[in-house]
């Protein structure tokens, strides 16, 4: 989304995320987490997390990514060096 209308859309969504929070807090359809089974939580976040550690690895190993590519092809050819430097 950013890539597409820029740093000022991430203001707007983090607020539209906020107000669906609310809506369904003050709704009570929060009570519906309870039906969502713990391993399942778990490993959505293990899951996301496991992302965002491999999107920072060609950043942490100076080489540049490609948009696109697959995360764990890309972080893997990052740590291998089959990736070219990143020109500043």
């Amino acid at each position: 989304m950013v890539a597409v209308h820029g740093t000022g859309s991430v203001a707007l969504l983090s607020l539209m995320a906020g107000l669906l929070v609310c809506i369904l807090g003050i709704s009570g359809l929060g009570r519906a987490v309870a039906f969502i089974p713990w391993p399942v939580v778990e490993g959505f976040t293990l899951g996301i997390a496991a992302i965002i550690f491999l999107q920072q690895v060609p950043l942490a190993t100076g080489t540049s990514g490609i948009p696109g590519h697959n995360t764990m092809l890309a972080a893997v050819e990052a740590a291998s060096g089959q990736w070219r430097p990143r020109s500043c």
